[in-house]
């Protein structure tokens, strides 16, 4: 006798048969991995609340308390002026919170019928924490550049950090927003387009997660070695030496954080947007890249404000 496969398909969830499999961006209800995609999230609000207080103590120290800027306010030197640490800070207090929403809204089932709602509210904490990378980045070369500004303009000039910064940031708000926003839209009236518009979108994502990851690279490996040329040519030695040592070892800190979190967000992304529908069919598949993926940003959060809390 012939056996007849049924299946479902909708944008949160994959059915064959009596068998469902979660999108576990989206819900983790009536699926066969329902237990431990909850449990996943559950840790995360967990996590992330305590990582939230932490990096709103460290800005409440260092902007009210010692009176830090988020931008330079000097015009001359640049338009687009971010400080490094502090804006990064900023940036991913919005990702944790917004991330931390998310979680709290799926472990809830809050308006499970609102697929453009929670599409949105999972995609927009990913542009804040790009963002937070991407004003570091900016930031640390813009200040070097007025450090060093002999020798900073060898590896790229002013204007154009100013120019590839606002591109790098800006990109993600503008394009992926859009493809997120008609994923959802589609999901109730036509499921394979939505399902479509995701994977641009995450094929989207990966190429923006590429190019910041070799940004990040190229900008870290020309300022360390810079810096250290500087170094040599000049016969530094004593506190000079010390400081810009210091500041190489930070350099390299900051740099090995960024660029390991985004290559392994650009390849979870490239699978996830080439191979979705049988990541969701797999509930190994499934689980795996959702532990990756929900707690990869939280960890690095959290390894960024130990450096910073013990220097």
């Amino acid at each position: 006798m012939e056996h007849h496969v049924a299946s479902h398909r909708e944008l949160e969830r994959y059915c064959i048969n009596e068998t469902c499999f979660c999108d576990w961006r989206l819900t983790v209800t009536g699926c066969i991995n329902s237990h431990e995609l909850y449990l996943i999230h559950l840790v995360h609000i967990i996590l992330t609340s305590l990582v939230t207080v932490i990096i709103i103590g460290i800005q409440y120290n260092r902007i009210v308390l010692k009176g830090h800027r988020l931008f330079d306010s000097n015009k001359s030197k640049g338009c687009f002026r971010p400080k490094p640490i502090d804006c990064m800070l900023f940036m991913l207090t919005f990702y944790n919170i917004l991330r931390l929403i998310s979680s709290v809204v799926i472990v809830t089932d809050v308006a499970p019928e609102n697929v453009v709602a929670r599409t949105f509210l999972f995609e927009i904490p990913w542009q804040f924490g790009y963002g937070a990378f991407t004003l570091y980045l900016v930031g640390i070369a813009q200040t070097l550049s007025d450090s060093y500004r002999s020798i900073s303009n060898v590896w790229m000039p002013e204007c154009r950090i100013d120019i590839f910064g606002s591109v790098l940031f800006i990109t993600p708000f503008a394009i992926n927003n859009f493809f997120s926003l008609l994923s959802g839209i589609y999901a109730t009236s036509n499921v394979y387009l939505a399902d479509l518009f995701t994977q641009i979108l995450y094929i989207l994502w990966f190429y923006h997660s590429t190019a910041l990851t070799l940004s990040v690279l190229y900008a870290g490996i020309r300022l360390t070695r810079t810096l250290n040329q500087h170094i040599l040519t000049f016969r530094l030695s004593g506190h000079r030496r010390a400081s810009l040592n210091t500041g190489i070892i930070k350099i390299k800190i900051m740099v090995t954080i960024i660029s390991t979190c985004m290559a392994l967000f650009a390849v979870m992304l490239l699978l996830y947007g080439l191979l979705r529908s049988m990541t969701i069919k797999s509930h190994s598949g499934t689980i795996a890249i959702a532990v990756i993926w929900t707690y990869l940003g939280v960890i690095v959060t959290l390894f960024i404000e130990c450096c910073i809390l013990f220097k």
